[in-house]
């Protein structure tokens, strides 16, 4: 999972690119979790990657409800929530401790 969320590989299906979603509220606590970084890491690592122009950084979102929806419209995009806000419209691949 760290791996589509820090763009070393970019798709969830073969020959369709994956839409990464930052779930901006959580953000913070998904990639120290995730990863063990920090945003301001998270951000620099980001801002050499586009600078190289090798991959651009997931979509960010500003609200949970916004995520579940794009996720639910689109079969290749990931995105993270709060476990109790998962409903039928998507499901869980990986469940981070709290």
């Amino acid at each position: 999972m760290s791996h589509l969320f820090l763009g070393r590989i970019k798709h969830l299906l073969p020959g369709t690119p994956a839409l990464v979603i930052d779930n901006l509220p959580l953000r913070q606590a998904f990639y120290q979790s995730l990863v063990r970084r920090g945003i301001p890491e998270i951000d620099a690592y980001w801002a050499r990657l586009r600078f190289s122009g090798r991959t651009q950084p997931p979509l960010q979102i500003k609200d949970a409800a916004m995520v579940i929806e794009r996720v639910a419209r689109d079969r290749n995009a990931i995105g993270y929530i709060d476990g109790a806000l998962v409903d039928a419209r998507v499901k869980t691949v990986l469940r981070l401790a709290d």
